[in-house]
Formats: structure tokens, sequence, C-alpha cells
């Protein structure tokens, strides 16, 4: 059984109850070049050159696709030129990953709400992201891009759901800004479901990949409920615990512990380790955040405000860059 399926039957909604509840939801459509690319690189046997005639047709795409790989995030020893030869000197899979989460950022709807603040939420999704792809380098380090981009779409359900299911999901997210709780739990309270299985099903709708399918419908568990459901993919350990992070909205001192914590048990990290994983995410998010055009303006002191949460020295040159 996959995974996605074994949380779905794990909870008190089945698949089937999602389909009858999100029948009158439109789910928005993806960039045509997103379309095929998802198209191609999910069959059986995939053409490479077709991938990449897909990402280079997309000047947009490409562009940013090997911006990342020749930044420092990945310190390749000579400068990768075309997509094609992206492809072949990281493989097919992790400039898939690549190409689908610059794809996702332009592609999700922007609510125009009160509530809702377009750069915050992917601030915390880039963020969480980046935790995600630390932790993973821990537990199976070839695949800690794919943690990485699964993350990135974890909470992709949440502005689908503004948009599109405003009466009914608003209550949630008042009591999440107004801080009593987490959102995983406020909406399982509320509609015995959450936005990790929403996000895993809207993937499903968009014919994703299954295996970020399956992790994005991980990254709301408990720790325990990983160890309990035992469910043999080794990136559901990170993903869950890179969740247990604040928001920068909400940059809680309390749950930024819990997380640290969490870490520190589930990986086996000394406080020295996790100083120096915060210090290099501090990095990686510089050089993430001019990648995915965060607007740094509007969340510096946001940044500021979750390291300081973190209880980490926050070097402003490295943010502010």
């Amino acid at each position: 059984m996959k995974i996605f399926d074994k949380i779905m039957n794990r909870s008190t909604l089945s698949k089937g109850d999602f389909e009858s509840l999100f029948s009158k939801i439109e789910i928005p459509t993806l960039p045509a070049a997103t379309t095929l690319l998802l198209s191609e690189a999910t069959k059986e046997d995939p053409d490479l050159k077709k991938i990449e005639q897909i990402i280079s047709t997309n000047q947009s795409l490409s562009a940013k696709v090997l911006r990342l790989i020749n930044s420092a995030l990945y310190s390749l020893p000579n400068q990768i030129s075309s997509v094609f030869h992206a492809i072949n000197m990281l493989g097919m899979n992790r400039v898939r990953e690549i190409a689908l989460a610059f794809a996702m950022v332009e592609g999700v709807p922007r609510p125009k709400k009160e509530y809702f603040n377009h750069e915050a939420f992917w601030a915390d999704s880039l963020l969480r992201a980046l935790l995600a792809r630390s932790f993973a380098r821990f537990v199976d380090p070839a695949r800690s891009d794919e943690a990485f981009t699964a993350m990135l779409m974890a909470d992709v359900a949440v502005p689908v759901l503004i948009k599109n299911w405003e009466e009914e999901y608003e209550p949630a997210l008042m009591r999440w800004a107004d801080g009593q709780g987490r959102l995983d739990e406020i909406e399982r309270e509320l509609y015995k479901w959450d936005h990790g299985l929403a996000s895993a099903w809207i993937l499903q709708k968009w014919n994703f990949p299954r295996n970020l399918v399956d992790l994005v419908s991980t990254h709301t568990l408990s720790l325990a409920e990983v160890e309990e459901l035992k469910l043999g993919d080794p990136l559901a350990l990170p993903m869950a615990v890179a969740s247990q992070g604040p928001s920068v909205l909400l940059p809680d001192t309390a749950r930024a512990k819990r997380m640290m914590d969490a870490a520190s048990q589930a990986f086996n990290l000394d406080q020295a380790a996790l100083r120096n994983l915060i210090f290099e995410l501090q990095i990686e998010l510089e050089e993430s955040r001019k990648l995915f055009e965060i607007d740094a303006d509007m969340t510096f002191n946001q940044f500021m405000a979750y390291f300081a949460a973190l209880n980490v020295e926050s070097s402003s040159e490295l943010v502010e860059g």
C-alpha cells in the first residue's frame, strides 16, 4: 500500500469523502510547461531530450533551473550552461524536481485576503523546505533534494482552499493566526482532515510523481505517528521534523525549541551540530530567497525573528546580502 493511501486509511476521512467534499472546488490549472513536464517525466521510460526541450522552451523556468544548479547550493566544479548538461550531471529526477519546484511557485493561486500573506507563505515554505533538505542529509543524502521539493509543495492546499473554499476554511485560519495551535491540529478538529492530506490529494490530481505525493502526505504527522505507521520511507522523518518549525509570521520560541529538540533526538545531533546546521541554513536561505524571488524587504525582520526563536545568533550580512 502506498504511503498516501496508508495515511488516508488511518484518518477519519476516506479518499472518496475527499472527492465528494471538494467536488465543487476548482483545482487551479498548472502552467502548460509544468503539465508537459509532468506528463513526460512520470512515464515509465521518460525521454531526457523531451524533458530538456520542455524546460528549455520556457525561458524563465530554464534560467531559474540553471541559476540554482550553478549556485553555491551545489558548488559544482564547472559551470553548467544548458539544461541537457544539467540533466546529465545531476540526473533527470533531480532536475525534474527543481523545475517542478519553480513551476509550483508560479502556478499556485495568490488569494487577495487580509489574512493571507503571499510572501510569508512562500517564506515559510522555503524555510521548511531548506530544513527538510538539511535533515534529510542525515538519513538519505542522495534524496535530500526530493525532501526539499516535497516540503516546498507541502502547503499548496492552503491558498487553493482560501480561494475556492473560503467560507468553510476561514475559521481554521483565524484560529491559527490567533495562536490557538498548529494549523493541522485545528483542521483535524474542525474537518477531520488536514492540509497535508489535502495538498497530497491536489498533487495527485495534478499527476505529480507518486514519491512527492507520498512525502507531502507525511509532513503533518507527529514523530510518534511516523514511527507507529512504519511508512518505509526514511524521508518521512525529516519532513515531520521540519514541519515542527514555527511560521515566520508567528516566530514561537517554544515551538522552535521543540523542533530543535526533535531534530537532536531524531538525527542524533549535539548542540554544536545543530548550530552549524542553522548557520548553513541561513546561507542557503540567502541563495534560495533570491532564486525564488521572495521579497527581502517584506520578510527580512521576520527571518531575523525566526532565527532568534531558534536561539542562534543571526548575521545580518548572511540574510540581508
